[in-house]
């Protein structure tokens, strides 16, 4: 029994008030992977709040139904975007340095 079935039955039992399961998840999700990659933490958090996020609820008010495939989207867009900051920092770049060609090699 994982503890996201445990909240849903407590949730359906009225036991604890409903929540935003799907930016929680996110944001738990981006705070461990800010934590393995601290330097990169503020742009990670800036990605998630202005982008991922907001997209994310788009979907999830379109398509009703279980977030699951949608928080899995998400945590492999957040470990992309730590990949692709750690990869170009140890190339010598910076975001703001960062071109198409570069990205292309």
């Amino acid at each position: 029994m994982t503890a996201e079935y445990l909240r849903g039955l407590l949730i359906a039992y009225q036991v604890l008030e409903p929540r935003d399961e799907l930016a929680v998840r996110i944001v738990r999700h981006l705070e461990r992977t800010a934590a393995r990659h601290p330097e990169h933490g503020a742009l990670l958090r800036a990605y998630v709040r202005w982008s991922l996020l907001p997209c994310a609820k788009r979907h999830q008010a379109v398509r009703a139904g279980g977030v699951k495939h949608r928080i899995r989207w998400a945590y492999t867009r957040i470990n992309l975007a730590a990949e692709l900051l750690t990869t170009i920092t140890g190339h010598g770049l910076t975001i703001a340095t960062l071109d198409q060609g570069r990205l292309d090699t």
